[in-house]
């Protein structure tokens, strides 16, 4: 009766591919949680622009905070060093789930 083994060369190279298997996997996780990051980002310069658009449309020149979907949205409106007309307009979006910024918007504009 002969019992079979491997040797250790073998035993070697079944460890170098699993090794390799596992760096895959974890590159691709990465990588997805990666693209999850860039297109809630994405999403949200997406969500300011069109505020800031709406809000100079509607000449609403008001500070406000609101919810849209995933963000709080936050708009600041504050006089631009000692210009009368020229106003700094502000977006800021806040994750509503890990209460971190998103991303941000900083526009100048001219009130009259």
């Amino acid at each position: 009766m002969q019992i079979q083994s491997s040797t250790l060369v073998e035993s070697l190279i079944a460890m170098v591919v699993i090794v390799v298997c596992f760096g895959i996997g974890v590159m691709i996780y990465v990588n997805v949680l990666n693209s999850d990051k860039h297109n809630m980002k994405m999403k949200a310069v997406l969500i300011m622009n069109n505020e800031a658009i709406d809000t100079k449309k509607n000449k609403n020149f008001i500070d406000y905070e609101k919810q849209v979907g995933d963000f709080r949205i936050m708009r600041i409106i504050s006089p631009y060093q000692q210009c009368e007309d020229l106003f700094y307009l502000k977006f800021i979006a806040i994750s509503i789930n890990t209460e971190k910024t998103i991303a941000t918007h900083d526009e100048l504009v001219v009130i009259r």
